[in-house]
Order: structure tokens, then C-alpha cells, then sequence
């Protein structure tokens, strides 16, 4: 126990010696220092309050941040603080946030999900959301969106957001949009630090300077930011930009961001509707990467400068791989105005499009110091490219469309004349920019153009802000006649060449995919025709012999960018698909193409076009000649979804598919000045107002068309509308399935004229719609016409109405008003050979065969002679006879072959069979395996002289089949009187494909079976138009029965 005594005595010696030695130590040598600790307050309540209530608020978790000390309910701040947010949701505000006086991130969860606003509203309280101020408030806001402040009180910058005092303010992956302020609608900044990284700054208004972001005495940096729909509305002073304003900044930068759609419009004045940049006193300003935009400065009582950019001050100003574009000033400087004294350098920049009535619509020099433009693009621009006033402007390597008068200091190597842009303001392959530039003339560091792409793609820089990228050629064109390639080009610069050159009335032949429209002539579009033309497609690049449009599609594609076609002049198109036009200018029609000469068409695809206008594909403003090809998908948002014919138009084999007249417009599908129109088909278009298909304002004659599904939401005429004073005549037509919401689900007929319908098939797949045909003017006549499932099968509600030898089936009324009827019409079933699909043929046991009357008409829509037995067939379609027969001769009925050969003919005049290739309506089994019907069938049906059904004669009926093995195939006939789920099956022969059936002397319905029913691989079978038994006695049929067990079977049942 001793010795255990003295050792812990010995120990607690030695602990007591190093903690003396640790202490000497520590004071000798103090330990080293620590980074600030830091915090994370988290905000979990929307709520806008200070009070201890179990919630952490952001005013709160601020007040916390500020303090380093716990507020209410939210934790201590220490040291630069991060305030996240435990919660999704909108804080709205009582009053502007607390002062931000130490560094603080406010972390939100993304602009849907981290909303701080001012008031529900815009423009209804007088504070903005928040300010960083001294030199420790440092602000970064990431992830959040700010809305709804208003500031117009001192200090008056920044409706949403401020830094003042050296305050810093970084704004990261946020949306500031909807506030005011006297200063910086948006944004302000003064004698602070302001970063703007992708961020958007949109919908914001001042009263005096900046209706996005204001910044002064402060270093700005803007990156891959968009500031956009700002407003300057000062009504009392000269005001200034309507986007940004920089001014006295000690630096500002700008890169990769977009400027766009940004006004101006202070009432006594004031400049800059994009950007006003004021630099002085040592700064430096750098645009570079940038589009800057549709913005405006035009005040209502005064002449304002600088519609894009404002430049004054002293310090320099620099742009790089920039485009100025479409923005404008009422008075001078559209794109630019420079009074700086300062040097304003543009290298690689693109000013085209702007406009200023009064000079310098791309650039106006007003200053004493120099401008230095290097391997920039001037163009396009209203009252003038360049203007001067005074100060010098030098320029190497530089194009000024129309011409270098503005330069009077430096002028080497520059250019003038189109530079033939693209409507992305990119070089086309013909822009004679291309290699223009000087390499040494490309600042240092710049490795790349607006798009990113390379700058230096073939040995030398481009002029503009695009470089143009080397593509392998897409689109040929020959137009000598040698059968040797002219041109070439990746997009549709080759057409645009071969049309210059080529001599009127001559013939340009082009192959493969030509894309892009540029601005020429005052209009943007693929190719602007100015002369008398040919342009003909189908061939494979260098093989110019023979066109085969199958094989060798040739499309000429604008991309969205504006037409496909402007031709002034006659203008003949062959195997070409012109597609993705848009043209949206007011009162300017056709989307995809604008003929204004006569035009020819011949298998020409117009697809995918769009106006807001009238005609989507095309508008014809004279005569137009159509022949095959089509016209689908394309829009419009006045009349004639896929074509406007505005003088006289001949349409032959052409289809018209799934177009639309968008808002209350009429003509989903075409309108016409007078229409012929043969061998077309009108499908699935739609209109938002009246006439679903075809809108004929001076009449139509229409033969062999087919008019299926098109819809007429808001007005009658689901397919065909006559208006005015005009004739029409439709003859061997199909109108089926089509829908209008007010009378004339077909045709609805307002014309003073005369109108014929005859040998019209008019149809739905159940009763429903409207009246199939209203007549409410003039005088119309029907005859031999087949019309089904309507509520009302011919409605009058004006005008005269003749009818007669017509058939109706399904209609709730068949006639409604005053209507004069030849007593000769009937009810019966037309019994079409496959509705489903369609096929509204008529089959052997229709009602409508030999129904009708002579009206002049000598050819059905098959252009099948009519008639073909003892009369007229009603409808469209005539049912195919064979007359004048003879014994020992296969007769064939459609495909696949069946055939009849006939023993006797007894009193037959004519037979006819149809190809039925749908099931049959008593199919048994199932498909893929034993059943009748499921598949093809026949209608077959025999005549007298007096088209009464034969009788008298004996024949042999052979079926053609898949039934594998053959010894399983039958002939079948339905009804049958043995069973076997209403068929009776019998055989005579067969071999492979085949089989026959011996006897027959009447015809019923028949079917290749396996006596349940056939092996349904493929089936073949007939129905017909009389019903009666087998010539085959009972006791025959049990003499077969009885010989089955000695392997002769002739019926199999399952």
C-alpha cells in the first residue's frame, strides 16, 4: 500500500510539471490564428415577423446575421453568416428587410421556390425588399427571386435590391423583376461593388435613370445575365436607359449577356434605351460575348440618342464578339451614339438592323476623339450604317453596307456592299465577309466567337461577331443546261446563286437540302424569285440527267426564319418540298410561299408553314396550276390554313391534309377566287370558325375529290362552303365523316348561283353532326347522291331544292324544307365494301346499284364507265359488271383473283364481284386460328337483262386461300342449314392456294374455311346478294356424313 502511495505521488508531480511547461509555452509562444467561425441560420416559416413563436423568419434570421446574436427564434449569426431555407413559399414583406452590415449569403431554393416580394402586387408600396450598405455588407443572394419593391424616396436607387456606401452586392441564379425606383428600377448600386451572375433583370421601370439596373461610382460585373422589358418612364426630366445605366463607374464589364427589349421614353429627353455608359476619372468599360437588343429610345416630346448604346465620358469603351441588333433612336445613333471624348473600339462586332431617322442608324460619331472599328460588320441599318458629326473615325478590316463615307481618319482593307447574313445575323456562304478580317487585329485572349465557336475557322478571321463555320456542302444547283454542278453551299445560298444567274425563262435544277433564309430585297426567305423561273428537284448531287423526287428528295427548308419563297415574277416548281416557313408581319400573307406571278406546281410537297396572316402553306395572288403533291400541316391565323387562291386555281391529284385556320377564321384547308379541281383529297383539316376544308368565294367545279374528317368548329360547312354569286357542280365526290358545328356538316350552300351534285357519296360512320347538306340561296340539285347517318340528309332554308334518284340510309329526316322531290329517291342500304377505311364502294347487294338515273355522267371516281348493268349506279362509285358471258370461261373479280366458271348460264345479263377487305359481319373463331371472316371477303351478284337476279345457271366457284395444309380448305357457306356455328363447308378440289366448290347455282355467302371456320392465315371468302341454300339434298349431305369414317370427309366439325 505504501509503495502504491508513493507511485501516485510521483505521478500527479510530473502532471503538475507539464501543465506548468504547457502554460510557459502558450505564453511564450501563442497559438496561431483562426478564420472567422461562421453560421448557417435556417428560415423555416414564410412569415414576416419578429416574435418568438417557434418560427425562425428571414427578418429575423438578418437581424441575427447582423448581430451575431440570437433573435427571436433563430440562432446566432457569427462571422460571415449563410441563411438557407427549410421551406418553399413567397415571404411577403410589411416593410423593407433589414440593413445588411456584415457579409451575409441569403441561400434560397431556386427563383419558382424562394420568392421575397415587397407586396402581392406590383407597384403598390413605397420600399424596396433590401439594401447592403457599409463597407461589411457584404450581400449575396443565390437562388432567389425578388419582386414587387418600390423606391422613390432617398436614397432613391434600387427598387429591389441596393448597395451603397462600399456595400457588395452579388446577385446569383436569381430573378429581380417587377419593382420601381427613381433610380435602378431593378437593381441600384452607388459607391458600392456590383456582380450580376446569371441572373435575369426583367419587367422593372425608373423615373429617372436605369429601368433595370442603375449603378454609379461603383465596379460592376455582369455575367450570362439577361436584363430585359425594363422601362424608363420619367415624365419631369431627362431621363436616361431604359436597361442600364453605368455611370462614373470605376469599372464595368459585361460578358455574355443578353440586353434586349429595353425602353426609354422620358418625356423631355434623355438617351440610351439599352445601355447609357458614362466613364470618367481613370475607368474602363468591356462589352464583350454579348447581344444587345430591341431596345428603344424614342421619349414622346423630345429627339433622344442611342437607341442600343449611349457612350459619353472619357475613359474608353470596348466592344468584342458583339452583336447591336434591331434596336432604335428617335433622333440619331440607332445602334450606337458615341459623344464620349473617351475611344469607343469595336472588334468583331455585328450593328445591323437598327434604325435612326436622323443619321448613323447602326453608328453616330459625335465627339471630338476617334473611333477604332477592327473586323467589324455595319449593315442593314435605317438612315445610314455610319454617321459623323465630328471627331474621327478610323476602321480596318471593317464592312459598311452601304459604303465608307463615314470614315475619314484610318481606312485600310475595309468593304462595302450586302454582306448576305443570315437571319441569325450569321454569314451565309456567300457573304463575301468571310476571310475578310486581319488576325492581328483580334484582341488578346479571344479565342472564340458569340457562339462560342472558334475564331479563326479557315486561316482568317471573319468581319461581325459570328464566325462562319466550314460546313461540307448540302445543297446544289445547276442552271446552264451542261448537266454539270454550278454551285454548292451547306445551306440554300446555291439556289439563291443559281437564281442570279440564270437567265429568265430559264431552268435551275437542284439537288439535296437547302436551309436558311436570309434577308433579301426587303423580305427574308429561302429564295427571292425576281424572274420568270423553273426550279425543279428529285436529283442526287452531280447527277443531273434524270429527276427521281422518290429517291432523291429535294428540300428547301427555311428553319423558322421567314418564307420558303418570294417570287415576284411566273414561277415553276417541280418534285421540290418547301418547308418550316414562318412570316408573321401584319397584313402580309402566306407562310410558307408568296407567288405574285402565275404559278405552276407540279408534285411539289408545302409542309409545316405558318403565318399569322392568311394562307399557311402559300398564298396565290394570281393564277395558280396544281398538280399532285400536297399541302399539309401547315397554319395560318386568318383564313386558309393550307392555301389562299386569290384569282383562278386548277388543283389535279393533290391532297390537302391537316391544315388549320387558327381563331375564328374560315378554311381550314384551302379558299379560292373559281376552283377546278380533279382526282384531290381533302383530310383532317380544321378550322377555328367556319369551313373545315375548302372555301370557294366563285364557284367550284369539283369531280372524283374526296373530302374526309375535316371540322368546322365555329360555323357551318365541315368540308365545302359556296358563297357569293356563283355556280358549282360536284360530280362522282366523296364526302365523308366531316364535322361542322352549324349547318352543312358536308356542304353548306349560300351562293345566288346554280349548284349540281351528282353521283355524290355523302357519309358518316354514325348518325351525328349537323344537316349533311343546308342550302339556304339559289338553286341546287341533287341526284343520283348517297347520303347516311346525318340528323338531316338535305336541309332548306332558303333558295330552291331539287332532288330525286337519291339514297338515304340512317338519316334521322332525310328531307327538311321546302324541297322538290321526283318521287324516285329510296331508303336501302348502300352496303360499302370498308367504311372503316374509307371505302365507300358499293357492293353487289347495295341498294344503290342500278338505282339511278342518266345525268351526262359517263365515268365513276375509279374512272370506271358508267353505266355498267341494266342503269346508273347511285354514288360515287359504279359497281364493276361483266356482261355478255359464255360458258367455259374463267371470269376474275378483283384482287386476289376469284373466279366463276360457268356450266350454264341460265338467264345471267352480267355478274360482278368486289374485294371486300374487311371481316365479314358473322365471323366466327378467332383471328390467327380456326374462324370465318376474320379478314377479306366478296360480294358476288348475277342479273338478268332486266336487272333482276339471275337464276338458271350452274357454276364453279374457285377461292383463292392460305390455309395450311391445304386438304383443311373449304368452301363455306353462310347461312348454312347443318350447323357448325351457322356454316356449311364443303370441297370438290383443291390445290395449293385454291379450292373449288362445284354446283353452285346461287349465290349466298361463302368463305374458305375448315367447316368451323378457316385457318385464318389469310382469308378470301364471298357474300352475296341472294340468299339461298346449296344445290345439295339432305340425303346427299348424309351420304357424306356416313362415308367420313371411311376417310372421304367432306364436313369436319369442331
Amino acid at each position: 500500500m505504501k509503495a502504491t502511495r508513493l507511485t501516485l505521488s510521483a505521478l500527479f508531480f510530473v502532471l503538475s510539471l507539464l501543465i506548468l511547461a504547457v502554460g510557459l509555452a502558450t505564453a511564450v509562444f501563442p497559438p496561431p490564428a483562426h478564420a472567422a467561425p461562421t453560421a448557417t441560420i435556417i428560415v423555416n416559416s414564410t412569415a414576416d415577423t419578429v416574435v418568438i413563436d417557434g418560427f425562425c423568419t428571414l427578418r429575423e434570421a438578418i437581424v441575427a446575421a447582423n448581430s451575431d446574436t440570437g433573435t427571436a427564434d433563430c440562432t446566432a449569426g457569427s462571422g460571415p453568416d449563410t441563411i438557407t431555407f427549410s421551406v418553399n413559399g413567397t415571404v411577403t414583406l410589411g416593410s423593407e428587410l433589414p440593413n445588411v452590415t456584415s457579409p451575409l449569403t441569403i441561400q434560397g431554393n431556386g427563383t419558382a421556390n424562394t420568392i421575397i416580394q415587397a407586396n402581392a402586387n406590383p407597384n403598390t408600396v413605397n420600399y424596396r425588399i433590401i439594401r447592403a450598405t457599409t463597407a461589411t455588407g457584404n450581400l449575396t443572394l443565390n437562388g432567389v427571386t425578388l419582386r414587387h419593391g418600390g423606391n422613390s424616396t432617398t436614397p432613391p436607387d434600387g427598387g429591389c435590391v441596393r448597395a451603397d456606401t462600399s456595400g457588395q452586392l452579388t446577385l446569383v441564379n436569381s430573378l429581380v423583376e417587377s419593382c420601381y425606383g427613381r433610380f435602378g428600377g431593378g437593381v441600384g448600386a452607388l459607391s458600392a461593388s456590383l456582380t450580376v451572375s446569371n441572373t435575369v433583370v426583367q419587367n422593372n421601370f425608373a423615373n429617372r435613370d436605369g429601368g433595370g439596373i442603375d449603378t454609379q461610382a461603383s465596379a460592376v460585373t455582369i455575367i450570362n445575365a439577361t436584363i430585359t422589358n425594363n422601362r424608363n418612364t420619367n415624365a419631369t426630366s431627362n431621363g436616361v436607359a431604359g436597361g442600364i445605366t453605368s455611370f462614373g463607374n470605376s469599372s464595368f464589364s459585361m460578358a455574355g449577356s443578353v440586353v434586349s427589349d429595353n425602353s426609354l421614353t422620358s418625356a423631355l429627353g434623355g438617351n440610351g434605351g439599352g445601355l447609357y455608359i458614362g466613364v470618367f476619372s481613370g475607368g474602363t468599360a468591356v462589352i464583350s460575348h454579348s447581344i444587345i437588343t430591341g431596345n428603344s429610345s424614342s421619349p414622346n416630346n423630345a429627339s433622344t440618342d442611342g437607341g442600343g448604346i449611349y457612350y459619353s465620358g472619357s475613359d474608353p469603351l470596348t466592344l468584342v464578339n458583339t452583336v447591336i441588333a434591331n434596336n432604335s433612336a428617335s433622333d440619331r445613333g440607332g445602334g450606337i451614339y458615341n459623344v464620349a471624348t473617351g475611344i469607343l473600339t469595336l472588334n468583331n462586332v455585328t450593328i445591323s438592323g437598327n434604325s435612326a431617322p436622323n443619321g448613323g442608324g447602326g453608328l453616330y460619331r459625335n465627339s471630338s476623339s476617334a473611333d477604332q472599328l477592327n473586323n467589324t460588320l455595319i449593315a442593314n441599318n435605317t438612315g445610314g450604317d455610319c454617321g459623323r458629326n465630328s471627331g474621327t473615325i478610323n476602321a480596318q478590316h471593317t464592312l459598311i453596307e452601304d459604303g465608307l463615307t463615314c470614315i475619314n481618319g484610318t481606312n485600310s482593307d475595309n468593304l462595302s456592299g450586302d454582306p448576305a447574313l443570315n437571319v441569325d445575323l450569321t454569314l451565309s456562304s456567300a457573304s463575301h465577309a468571310i476571310n475578310a478580317g486581319d488576325n492581328a487585329l483580334i484582341p488578346s485572349g479571344v479565342s472564340t466567337d458569340l457562339a462560342g465557336n472558334a475564331r479563326i475557322q479557315q486561316g482568317t478571321v471573319d468581319l461581325g461577331a459570328y464566325e462562319s463555320v466550314f460546313m461540307t456542302p448540302l445543297c446544289f444547283t445547276e442552271y446552264t443546261g451542261d448537266n454539270r454542278s454550278d454551285f454548292g453551299s451547306p445551306d440554300a445560298q446555291a439556289v439563291r446563286d443559281a437564281i442570279t444567274a440564270a437567265s429568265p425563262s430559264g431552268t435551275i435544277k437542284i439537288a439535296g437540302a437547302c436551309a436558311g433564309a436570309i434577308l433579301e430585297s426587303g423580305t427574308t426567305q429561302v429564295a427571292f424569285v425576281n424572274k420568270a423561273l423553273t426550279l425543279m428537284g428529285g436529283y442526287a448531287p452531280g447527277q443531273w440527267a434524270t429527276s427521281d423526287p422518290i429517291a432523291n428528295p429535294t428540300i428547301l427548308d427555311a428553319q423558322g426564319g421567314g418564307r420558303v419563297l418570294y417570287a415576284t415574277n411566273p414561277l415553276t416548281l417541280i418534285n421540290l418540298t418547301l418547308q418550316n416557313g414562318l412570316w408573321n408581319i401584319a397584313g402580309q400573307n402566306g407562310g410558307g410561299a408568296y407567288f405574285s406571278g402565275a404559278a405552276t406546281l407540279s408534285n411539289t410537297h408545302i409542309l409545316n408553314n405558318t403565318t399569322t396572316n392568311f394562307a399557311g402553306g402559300a398564298y396565290f395572288a394570281a393564277t395558280a396550276t396544281i398538280s399532285g403533291g400536297s399541302f399539309r400541316h401547315n397554319q395560318s391565323g386568318g383564313f386558309a390554313g393550307g392555301f389562299w387562291a386569290n384569282s383562278t386555281l386548277t388543283l389535279n391529284d393533290t391532297q390537302v391534309l391537316s391544315n388549320t385556320a387558327n381563331s375564328n377564321a374560315a378554311a381550314g384547308g384551302v379558299a379560292i377566287g373559281f376552283a377546278t379541281i380533279n382526282n384531290a383529297r381533302f383530310q383532317g383539316n380544321l378550322s377555328h370558325g367556319g369551313t373545315g376544308g375548302f372555301y370557294a368565294f366563285a364557284g367550284v367545279n369539283v369531280t372524283n375529290t374526296q373530302f374526309i374528317n375535316n371540322t368546322a368548329l365555329a360555323g357551318g360547312a365541315g368540308a365545302l362552303y359556296l358563297p357569293n354569286a356563283s355556280n358549282s357542280r360536284i360530280v362522282n365526290s366523296l364526302f365523308a365523316g366531316n364535322t361542322a358545328s352549324n349547318p352543312g356538316s358536308a356542304m353548306q350552300i349560300n351562293t345566288s348561283g346554280t349548284v349540281e351534285i351528282i353521283h355524290t357519296t355523302i357519309v358518316r360512320p354514325s348518325v351525328g353532326g349537323t344537316a349533311a347538306i343546308n342550302v339556304n340561296n339559289g338553286t341546287t340539285t341533287i341526284r343520283n347522291t348517297i347520303i347516311t347517318n346525318h340528323p338531316i340528309g338535305i336541309e332548306q332554308t332558303a333558295g330552291t331544292v331539287n332532288e330525286d334518284y337519291n339514297l338515304f340510309d340512317g338519316n334521322t329526316t332525310n328531307l327538311s324544307g321546302v324541297i322538290n322531290s321526283g318521287g324516285n329517291s329510296l331508303n336501302g342500304a348502300p352496303h360499302f365494301v370498308d367504311p372503316a377505311h374509307d371505302n365507300y364502294r358499293i357492293g353487289p347487294d347495295s341498294a344503290a346499284v342500278d338505282a339511278g338515273i342518266n345525268a351526262g355522267v359517263t365515268a365513276d371516281f375509279d374512272g370506271e364507265a358508267r353505266p355498267q348493268g341494266a342503269g346508273f349506279d347511285i354514288g360515287y362509285d359504279e359497281l364493276p359488271q361483266q356482261c355478255g358471258l359464255s360458258t367455259a370461261v374463267n371470269y376474275n373479280f378483283d384482287t386476289p383473283a376469284a373466279t366463276l366458271l360457268f356450266s350454264n348460264l341460265g338467264n345471267i345479263q352480267c355478274v360482278a364481284g368486289v374485294y371486300m377487305p374487311r371481316p365479314h359481319s358473322n365471323a366466327t373463331g378467332t383471328p390467327g386460328g380456326s374462324g370465318v371472316g376474320h379478314d377479306h371477303f366478296w360480294q358476288m351478284g348475277a342479273w338478268d337483262n332486266a336487272g333482276a337476279p339471275a337464276t338458271g345457271f350452274v357454276a364453279r366457284m374457285t377461292l383463292p386461300h392460305s390455309v395450311t395444309p391445304d386438304s383443311g380448305a373449304m368452301v363455306c357457306k353462310y347461312p348454312g342449314t347443318q350447323g357448325g356455328f351457322g356454316w356449311d363447308c364443303f370441297r370438290t378440289g383443291s390445290t395449293a392456294g385454291t379450292v373449288w366448290l362445284d354446283g353452285i347455282t346461287s349465290f349466298s355467302d361463302w368463305a374458305v374455311g375448315d367447316e368451323v371456320g378457316p385457318t385464318a392465315v389469310t382469308l378470301s371468302t364471298f357474300s352475296t346478294m341472294n340468299s339461298t341454300t346449296l344445290p345439295l339434298t339432305i340425303v346427299a349431305l348424309l351420304l357424306l356424313l356416313l362415308t367420313s369414317t371411311v376417310g372421304w370427309l367432306a364436313v369436319k366439325r369442331r
